[in-house]
């Protein structure tokens, strides 16, 4: 069954769990919508059996009779058309639609009492009159299918019926002098086995709603669930992958990563590797103490990051230490990357605001071939900056 898009939307929220009274406002809701639906339906079914009667009393000796009652019938249809539009409209708005179906249930028993009226010009000459006997089948065709329609709602399938049958029994009992009681008989039978039917058939389909209402919030809490799951998993991932005070991959990361990056480049494309080591860090940290010294971190990471862009790899190696690996066109380009870290990190140091605290960085540059292995190339890169570093006099 699909259910209307108010009360999927209400099912589908943030917080997809409802508690039994939700579950029971939506239940009403979903059988006040399938109702109108239906009932809607049998509104034009019910315009042709108005046509067989109107077209069958044409042809009878009291076809007058039937203008008056022909006319009720389609003003009646006309008002419970516009009563079911306004239920589904209320609940597309998520408005209760509890006040306009107690007015339904009016308006049914008016509907079933008029159908009745059918039965007045022709209720004794049912016996040998073809006109009447068709007159009369198609009434209790029509009352069949509004009974049918309104199951879901038992007041306003009994009130239907109920007001059918004093409408309709009345000429049956009064002719039975005339034709005998076997037609008063079987229309109060019809009565009760209509009724019998309507009573568990809507019992099924109210349970039949219920059943999809309780699938659709059980599929909500499990979406729901899904989606937490999957963001604590995702965020898991993240925290696994990253360093926890710069936000740059840690040791683990980077080398899954970069192997990935070289096996990318292939035989082709040259591979950087790019040591950087913070100059003088632990006189910082000795001297202005941890928080300082990690925000000398914190401050040289941002500024490496957006030193190398995008397309490099950048992690935290240890300590003080942070490794880069980028493509690059020629030792040339990777150099140059190099000299822009450099003077990134020693403008990030200057955002510190703190005197005696110069940040610098020692760089090392070395090339990762295609055949050779990592720690192979982050020995040289080290190097590198060893030699880097004695070039400044540290």
């Amino acid at each position: 069954m699909k259910l209307p898009t108010a009360i999927r939307r209400g099912l589908a929220g943030p917080d997809a769990h409802i508690d039994d009274t939700a579950l029971e406002s939506a239940v009403s809701s979903a059988v006040a919508v399938s109702l109108a639906e239906h009932e809607k339906s049998s509104v034009l079914a019910g315009i042709f059996g108005i046509i067989v009667i109107a077209l069958t009393a044409y042809f009878s000796s009291k076809a007058l009779w039937f203008v008056p009652i022909v006319a009720l019938r389609i003003a009646f249809m006309a008002a419970n058309y516009l009563a079911c539009q306004r239920i589904l409209a209320a609940v597309a708005e998520g408005r209760s639609p509890a006040g306009l179906l107690r007015r339904f249930d009016g308006t049914m028993a008016l509907n079933g009492f008029s159908w009745g009226l059918f039965i007045w010009p022709v209720g004794g000459d049912i016996a040998g009159d073809l006109a009447a006997q068709i007159l009369i089948i198609a009434t209790l065709v029509s009352v069949g299918i509004l009974t049918i329609a309104i199951v879901m709602r038992p007041r306003a399938m009994f009130l239907s019926l109920g007001f059918f049958g004093i409408s309709a029994l009345a000429p049956l009992l009064l002719s039975i002098p005339a034709i005998g009681p076997v037609p008063a008989i079987g229309m109060t039978g019809y009565l009760f086995a209509m009724a019998y039917y309507g009573w568990r058939q809507g019992r099924s389909v109210r349970a039949h709603i219920r059943v999809g209402i309780e699938n659709e919030r059980l599929a909500a809490d499990l979406g729901s669930a899904n989606k937490r799951l999957a963001e604590a998993l995702e965020t898991a991932e993240r925290l696994s992958e990253e360093d926890s005070l710069t936000g740059l991959y840690n040791r683990r990361a980077f080398q899954h990563r970069a192997m990935k990056l070289r096996a990318a480049a292939g035989q082709t494309d040259a591979v950087y590797l790019l040591l950087a080591d913070i100059d003088e860090f632990h006189r910082v940290n000795d001297e202005f103490g941890h928080v300082v010294g990690d925000g000398v971190l914190q401050l040289a990471a941002e500024a490496l990051a957006e030193a190398c862009g995008g397309h490099a790899l950048c992690a935290r190696w240890g300590g003080e230490e942070f490794l880069v690996a980028m493509t690059a066109s020629s030792r040339e380009e990777a150099e140059a990357v190099s000299g822009r870290i450099g003077e990134a990190v020693a403008l990030a140091g200057g955002r510190l605001g703190i005197d005696g605290v110069a940040v610098s960085a020692s760089i090392g540059l070395a090339v990762w071939g295609a055949d050779d292995a990592l720690d192979d190339a982050i020995v040289r890169a080290d190097e590198a900056m060893y030699r880097a570093r004695e070039e400044k006099g540290l």
